[in-house]
């Protein structure tokens, strides 16, 4: 299913999907209780990127069930806000963050208020994931 980001809403979507640090990333556990967390994220062909712990909750949840929902920041008057949902898998073939020349940009001056290097945070979060959504609501 494609996104539909030609309405007023879609196009604003888009744009915090370009342009947003955080995003939150809602899997469900094998007792169906929602777990979010944020994560740090790159919109590529249509999916978000992104890279996680290999042994964390999130991926035991991805292994039982791989539908998700992202959440979006919103602003600060509670005008806009935007969720999507889908899929997430494991994708090998990214590789890793940093190899990413749009995450590394993206989050190059972020490290210095983290306990943590580029390098670091790569060998850490390590696993990356393809999200692929394909519901768009909102307003």
């Amino acid at each position: 299913m494609t996104l539909d980001f030609t309405t007023d809403h879609g196009k604003m979507a888009r744009e915090q999907l370009e342009n947003e640090i955080v995003i939150w990333l809602t899997t469900v556990t094998p007792k169906g209780m929602p777990q979010p967390n944020p994560i740090w994220f790159v919109w590529e062909d249509d999916c978000v990127i992104t890279w996680v712990q290999p042994h964390s909750a999130r991926i035991r949840n991805l292994e039982h069930n791989n539908q998700v929902s992202l959440n979006m920041v919103g602003d600060p008057a509670a005008s806009h806000m935007t969720v999507l949902t889908g899929t997430a898998e494991v994708d090998e073939s990214i590789g890793s963050a940093l190899e990413n020349e749009q995450y590394m940009k993206k989050y190059a001056h972020r490290w210095a208020g983290t306990d943590m290097t580029p390098e670091r945070a790569a060998e850490e979060f390590s696993l990356p994931l393809r999200i692929r959504p394909t519901k768009l609501r909102g307003f």
